[in-house]
């Protein structure tokens, strides 16, 4: 086969094998979609009927027009990309059809909430869901869609989009801006990934065709050896042969590519040596007769050689194998392949070895370690697209604790005394002409200065209160941006500081403290002495959050008779810090305990399984790791982070 044929064969292969990747790629994203379409279903008729009406007609409850949008639009709009999953994975008439039902869901979750902000970020979970694809025209699609969603509802129906009667004129080229803004960095990420694949295919032709090359030649010259294996064992066994066969035999193994050697089963020092053994190590036949193979393998003295070649003596083998390296005379190493096998003729014994020189398969393996290493690194590039999933469950959780503390306010605002003052006051004005006796003798006068002092006193703890919600609010909003900062700044890693784990523990409960009251979840603290680490503060942070709220929310659906979270920060005697999170919860069944933190799995019926997966990955990125025990359900669960004290987590740096 010439050069040209070969290159053609490697495109071809290398064009077939992308095609194939690519196909299955989407073919297995288009499943996943078919599964989102049906959980979005379900999720818009929820919202329609929950929260819809209270967002389009106040604090009446009723079964509201949109419920019968939700079920028959959504119907409509999820199943034509259902069918084509089903139907047509891995077609692009396919995955174009789920980024317009994508967005149409986007446009019509939006709807439902009354153009709620909240929901917007559903477009952009969208996005980043679809860039899976690694198509970026589908993207082109999905923008299309969602910008001609808010440019004509924007125009005609701006409550339905933007949550206000009256909108400006070109208020959707802001949310346009940030989906394209999105979408540079999604195109970018796609066109790496195509890329990529592409070239790893294009290795791997070049991989398997030079097996195919290498194996045929291994397999002729295996074939070669092994006849020639049984020309010499029966010249050995039969004296009686011709005096022209054997010379014959001589020349065959005399010309034999692979390497010969003969030598005395007492002394060890070899008696023949056919041109090709000499020819790679070097050595005249009259130098070798002197040597023995100990003297062209470095690793074996006399002892251990005969230890090797013992089950041979012993009859318990006919032939030994194994592979080692030969040293040239020029002291270089080439790896070689061994069949040995003991001669035994009349009262003379000798070893006959045959080696074949591997350093070409050698080379192959080498290349295709570092194929599989390069593929792992572009699998690691390509989940990248997670991290927009990531930076939203993180907020997330944040926000959950926000929520909270906005609804405290609220309610204490709402039940405020400021009227009980007002009426005070008014009764006050009533009797301005003669306050001293309305004081004194009024029934009422002389119970209102007591009564002013229990307001008084009642109104300072609604300050105090306030002022403590309205610090923790702060806090949470700030450990919102610096989950933005840190996944910004995530190609760089982490920023390694000293940090105490006690004051970072307490300053993750304080981001649930105040659901922690609502709930009367007890908080149980048993803290050992840890001296100061060094990690990424905010990589702790977010994974200590992420495992209090999923220990809060199993403790609140589980409703049991006790509710205690246990925190426990320990070191163990690999220098390693532990922190423990347990919950008397809802517990992990048997079968989950090695999927939880597995992609996208979850328990919960609203859950989505991204925050103890990425937690577990940041762990392993801070050099620790994250574990989860748990009796069975009804039980509880304990998961344990593990970290590095000292300097060691070389990783962050």
């Amino acid at each position: 086969m010439n050069s040209s044929d070969a290159l053609a064969n490697e495109e071809f292969l290398s064009d077939s094998l992308f095609r194939k990747r690519r196909h299955d790629h989407c073919a297995e994203t288009d499943r996943t979609f078919a599964i989102l379409m049906i959980v979005q279903w379900i999720a818009g008729i929820i919202m329609a009927v929950v929260v819809s009406p209270r967002t389009w007609i106040g604090d009446t409850s009723t079964v509201h027009i949109h419920v019968w949008a939700a079920i028959l639009l959504g119907g409509l709009v999820s199943s034509l990309p259902i069918a084509l999953a089903i139907l047509c994975p891995g077609r692009a008439v396919t995955r174009h059809w789920i980024a317009i039902a994508q967005m149409l869901w986007s446009a019509l979750l939006i709807h439902l909430s009354g153009g709620r902000i909240e929901t917007h970020f559903h477009v952009f979970g969208s996005l980043a869901f679809l860039a899976f694809y690694r198509d970026w025209k589908v993207l082109v699609t999905a923008t299309l869609v969602v910008s001609v969603d808010h440019i004509v509802r924007g125009v005609a129906y701006p409550q339905s989009v933007f949550g206000v009667l009256a909108a400006g004129s070109f208020r959707w080229v802001e949310h346009a801006g940030w989906v394209v803004f999105e979408d540079i960095i999604l195109v970018v990420s796609c066109v790496r990934g195509i890329r990529e694949t592409r070239e790893i295919s294009r290795r791997r032709a070049q991989l398997e065709l030079t097996n195919e090359r290498i194996e045929s030649t291994v397999e002729s010259r295996t074939a070669d050896l092994q006849s020639l294996n049984r020309q010499l064992a029966g010249e050995i066994a039969d004296r009686h042969k011709s005096e022209a066969r054997e010379a014959q035999l001589g020349r065959i193994i005399e010309d034999s590519l692979n390497e010969i050697y003969v030598f005395d089963a007492l002394t060890l020092k070899f008696r023949d040596v056919n041109r090709g053994a000499r020819e790679n190590v070097g050595y005249s036949l009259d130098d070798l007769k002197t040597m023995t193979p100990l003297d062209l393998k470095p690793e074996f003295d006399r002892t251990s050689f005969r230890q090797n070649i013992q089950p041979l003596i012993d009859g318990t083998l006919s032939v030994l194998k194994f592979e080692t390296q030969h040293r040239r005379k020029d002291g270089s190493l080439y790896p070689i392949a061994v069949n040995l096998q003991l001669s035994r003729r009349d009262t003379d014994t000798q070893f006959v070895a045959m080696i074949r020189d591997i350093t070409e398969r050698k080379q192959t393996e080498a290349e295709l370690y570092s194929l599989q290493q390069e593929h792992m690194e572009s699998s690691r590039q390509a989940g990248m697209a997670e991290i927009a999933t990531g930076v939203l469950h993180n907020v997330g959780n944040v926000l959950n604790s926000v929520n909270v503390s906005a609804n405290l306010l609220t309610d204490r605002l709402i039940t405020g005394r400021i009227d009980n003052l007002q009426k005070a006051v008014a009764m006050l004005e009533e009797h301005s002409d003669d306050p001293g006796d309305f004081l004194t003798s009024d029934e009422k006068g002389r119970r209102l200065p007591a009564y002013l002092r229990r307001l008084s006193d009642s109104l300072s703890d609604d300050r105090d209160f306030m002022q403590t919600e309205v610090g923790a609010l702060s806090m949470k909003i700030d450990h919102i941006k610096e989950i933005v900062q840190v996944q910004q700044t995530h190609s760089r890693r982490g920023f390694v500081e000293r940090i105490v784990l006690l004051e970072l523990v307490e300053t993750a409960l304080t981001v649930n403290d105040s659901s922690f009251r609502r709930h009367n979840i007890e908080i149980q603290r048993e803290f050992d002495d840890v001296p100061v680490i060094e990690t990424d503060k905010h990589q702790v942070l977010q994974i200590l959050v992420n495992l209090i709220s999923n220990a809060r929310n199993a403790m609140i659906e589980h409703e049991g008779d006790v509710r205690r979270l246990t925190i426990r920060i320990k070191r163990s005697e690999d220098s390693q810090a532990s922190i423990e999170v347990q919950d008397t919860g809802a517990g992990i069944a048997p079968d989950n305990l090695d999927r939880i933190f597995g992609h996208g799995f979850t328990t919960r019926k609203d859950g989505h399984g991204f925050g103890l997966h990425s937690s577990a990955n940041a762990a392993n990125e801070l050099g620790g790791s994250l574990t989860v025990f748990s009796d069975g359900p009804d039980r509880g669960a304990t998961f344990t982070l593990q970290l590095p004290i000292g300097k060691e987590n070389s990783c962050l740096v």
